[in-house]
């Protein structure tokens, strides 16, 4: 890949909190994680649950997240990974209720961090991982015996993944995010397995085009602006109902075990 994937979420905050609003992509995702992270929960029994959010953004889906777990406060000892600096200090204020211990919060995995964590969720992150190849086998090293990494992650059956692919096609370049297949070559290298089931989700919104520019800077960030927009806004028509964007897709879960 000749571009980074690395994204700046910082400068399109908004469309990010619109996207979330008009998807019910969150719910789908926590009913993946409610039983792989209530059994990794459940073998610790009274000891601390070690849990790393990698790739935590603002904190709401985290959020979201550790109440549906139901970890006691005092019992939950939680890392975040976020590189927004924005983002890590909101998530560290709005997940501060969930510990009573002091939350670390990093721009990128500690080098120490070996066997350090009993559950670590990356939902919906890899994508953008600069170094994705190092910085995967770093986390599986990080999970305890045990322990179990969780990760939402789309693949080619995922709409908005082949959103991207057309809108880069128009840019004349090739897409450079990582995908769910990326994954599944780097596991195979590794000798590693994954469990996981796939998430079904609706984006729904009003049918105009800044709501269609929303999701577009949404997808592309600050490249977005370099879109022929007659072309990239057609890219929604498949999904255009009485005045209504309806978008049904998928992805993928991954459990891996430590």
């Amino acid at each position: 890949m000749s571009d980074s994937p690395a994204k700046d979420f910082g400068p399109i905050r908004d469309d990010y909190a619109f996207f979330e609003s008009h998807s019910d992509e969150a719910e789908a995702d926590l009913a993946q994680y409610r039983e792989p992270a209530a059994a990794v929960q459940r073998a610790r029994g009274a000891e601390p649950l070690r849990l790393c959010d990698f790739g935590c953004g603002p904190g709401g889906f985290s959020a979201r997240f550790l109440r549906q777990l139901g970890c006691p406060p005092e019992r939950l000892q939680l890392t975040l990974i976020e590189p927004q600096p924005l983002y890590r200090d909101a998530a560290v204020a709005t997940l501060a209720l969930f510990t009573t211990r002091p939350i670390a919060a990093h721009a990128t995995l500690p080098d120490d961090a070996q066997s350090a964590f009993d559950l670590i969720v990356a939902n919906h992150c890899f994508y953008y991982v600069t170094g994705f190849a190092d910085v995967v086998p770093r986390l599986l090293q990080a999970l305890a015996p045990g322990g179990a990494l969780l990760a939402a992650f789309a693949g080619r059956e995922n709409a908005l993944l082949r959103m991207w692919d057309a809108c880069f096609a128009l840019l004349g370049k090739p897409m450079p995010y990582h995908t769910a297949e990326d994954l599944d070559a780097l596991l195979l290298r590794l000798g590693r397995t994954a469990t996981g089931g796939r998430a079904a989700f609706h984006l729904r919104f009003p049918d105009t085009a800044a709501d269609r520019w929303r999701i577009l800077r949404f997808l592309l960030a600050e490249r977005a602006a370099r879109l022929p927009a007659d072309r990239a806004l057609a890219l929604f028509d498949p999904y255009a109902r009485d005045g209504r964007i309806d978008m049904p897709t998928e992805h993928r879960h991954f459990v891996v075990r430590g």
